[in-house]
């Protein structure tokens, strides 16, 4: 109907995530941005008027979140590429075969979004995959890319924020860096993680970067 199409339309700047790889950093900002507050209100809109039921409802503000996510990775990953001159498996489409992904928990992963909600996320790269990141600066470049990734989806700007993230439900956030290696992630789960823990995975799904290396984790 109109309003899945006026959806469907205020995402379709940030659909393709390759899209993102010659942005800089305000356009992609601003690209966001725009993405959400137009599909924010295409939902309020279908809400108000009763048009979609509950779960679609919460379906497209998880959707929004996984493609302004999706967008704002692979900004970031060309960008540290670009920087750092590192030659990215598939340099037209940043994301595919990079071997960096986000784990989507909680309400996100669930697609349960509602208006005010976080988005819970678990930063991991598959070490045997990122063979293309100096050995030597692997961990300050990731976690500096993790970090750019969350200011620009939190920070305030004059067209808003995209969502707040929180990425406390990692392994041990308290004393891990903001991404993980997956056989640190796997190797936390199976000694030391609790119950409550390996539970929340159940309803985890991958909502951004390379799905490939992400589905072979989960």
């Amino acid at each position: 109907n109109g309003l899945e199409q006026a959806f469907a339309n205020a995402l379709n700047p940030v659909n393709v995530s390759a899209n993102a790889r010659d942005l800089d950093q305000a356009a992609t900002m601003a690209a966001v941005r725009i993405a959400k507050r137009k599909a924010a209100l295409v939902i309020a809109i279908a809400d108000i008027c009763k048009a979609w039921p509950l779960d679609q409802i919460t379906s497209a503000i998880s959707e929004t979140a996984e493609r302004t996510l999706d967008f704002t990775m692979a900004h970031c990953l060309s960008a540290m590429a670009r920087l750092r001159n590192y030659d990215l498996p598939n340099p037209e489409n940043p994301l595919e075969g990079s071997g960096i992904f986000a784990i989507g928990m909680g309400k996100l992963g669930a697609g349960e979004l509602n208006y005010s909600s976080d988005i819970d996320l678990i930063f991991l790269y598959d070490q045997d995959v990122v063979t293309y990141v100096d050995p030597d600066r692997i961990h300050q470049d990731l976690v500096r890319m993790v970090r750019d990734i969350t200011r620009i989806m939190e920070e305030r700007t004059g067209d808003g924020y995209v969502f707040r993230t929180d990425l406390r439900l990692r392994p041990d956030p308290s004393s891990t860096p903001p991404i993980l290696s997956m056989i640190a992630a796997e190797t936390y789960y199976e000694t030391v993680g609790q119950n409550w823990e390996r539970a929340a995975m159940i309803k985890a799904r991958i909502v951004g970067g390379d799905r490939v290396s992400g589905n072979e984790f989960l």
